[in-house]
């Protein structure tokens, strides 16, 4: 029995309309969760500071966009941006930010040492120039070679490459981050001691 208290009107709760998924959108929505587990397991296993980006705008000459991940791990800034899709109009779409970001590297670090200044503190100061951004493009699929050459900027976290990744980071940890620095072309000596 419900306690009520006397002369108070009892009220019936409002139902809130639940839109129901289709079993397309349930097992994308699905995907999208697995891809981003994955993706976050790695870079955190490896030592990343994980810079949660996702849905919050930002504008970079005159074009709006976000960033799924930001990933920092002392003056290495990893950009990586998740998708399911399999077609290129995605990835076209990011390159245009990406492009418009890259130029403006020191508002972008600017930005997101405001916005993130606990996560930055955590490790020594490092001027702009300094800084090693890459962008990276995370997919449960297969990407061919030629689509990787053709955007030279971008390093792909296709299928094999990102379960690597992900088994290493899981085995050996923070140890891990060395194989990820080959993969970046990173040498020690770029890393602040790391």
């Amino acid at each position: 029995m419900a306690f009520m208290i006397p002369g108070a009107k009892k009220t019936k709760k409002k139902s809130k309309a639940v839109a129901k998924l289709s079993a397309t959108e349930k097992e994308n929505n699905r995907k999208k969760k697995s891809l981003h587990t994955k993706v976050l397991n790695t870079f955190k296993n490896m030592g990343f500071e994980y810079l949660k980006t996702d849905n919050i705008k930002i504008k970079f000459d005159g074009l709006e966009g976000e960033l799924d991940n930001v990933f920092l791990f002392k003056n290495i800034i990893l950009i990586v941006e998740e998708t399911i899709e399999k077609g290129s109009d995605h990835l076209k779409k990011k390159i245009v930010f990406w492009d418009k970001l890259r130029p403006d590297f020191k508002t972008f670090i600017k930005w997101l040492k405001e916005t993130f200044d606990e996560s930055f503190n955590k490790f020594d100061e490092f001027s702009e120039k300094e800084y090693k951004i890459f962008y990276l493009y995370a997919t449960p699929h297969s990407i061919e070679d030629e689509k990787k050459e053709t955007y030279p900027t971008i390093r792909f976290l296709d299928a094999p490459i990102l379960n690597y990744f992900n088994e290493v980071s899981k085995a050996i940890k923070h140890t891990s981050k060395y194989e990820l620095f080959k993969f970046l072309d990173l040498d020690l000596s770029d890393i602040d001691h790391a």
